[in-house]
């Protein structure tokens, strides 16, 4: 598998790996090229299904979310509508880190849901299990802050679910 830029990924591999290179991921060092280039697809996927970016596409033949036009981050500095932010790519290979480690959104096996919250995107289930996607991908939201609107709801409504 090869991924390209703008059509299934934001960041290219090399440039992921030079993004992890000081981060010390071990699941990340050990996995290969082709496993790697599968898991920053899945994270494109999901940063595209996650977030409702700011601004509009800067073409309706674009697939991915970015570029974008009418951005400007949290300083209030106008982002260039040509290019994706590094955030973008730094986000999704931090997505990829998880991604290795198993899906990105999970459904616990573990029977009826018993309580289900549209903000903040929360799941509990009959066994006390809590699928809880805004603690964990803060990290995440914090990477991409002043990029993005909104995010509730939209993961766990978008995504397909996968059982844990």
């Amino acid at each position: 598998m090869t991924i390209t830029v703008d059509v299934d990924t934001y960041i290219t591999l090399a440039d992921a790996n030079a993004y992890a290179a000081p981060r010390g991921n071990a699941a990340w060092d050990a996995a290969t090229d082709a496993q790697k280039e599968f898991a920053l697809t899945e994270a494109a996927e999901y940063l595209d299904s996650s977030y409702a970016f700011k601004g509009k596409i800067t073409s309706t033949a674009q697939v991915l979310a970015w570029p974008r036009a009418e951005v400007t981050d949290a300083e209030g500095r106008t982002i260039d509508s040509a290019v994706t932010p590094d955030k973008i790519g730094y986000a999704q290979t931090r997505l990829a880190f998880l991604r290795l480690a198993g899906p990105l959104v999970t459904v616990p096996d573990s029977g009826k849901v018993t309580e289900l919250q549209a903000g903040s995107v929360k799941m509990k289930f009959a066994d006390g299990q809590e699928v809880n996607e805004a603690d964990k991908y803060a990290e995440i939201d914090r990477l991409l802050y002043g990029l993005y609107d909104t995010r509730a709801g939209q993961s766990l409504m978008n995504a397909p679910l996968t059982k844990a």
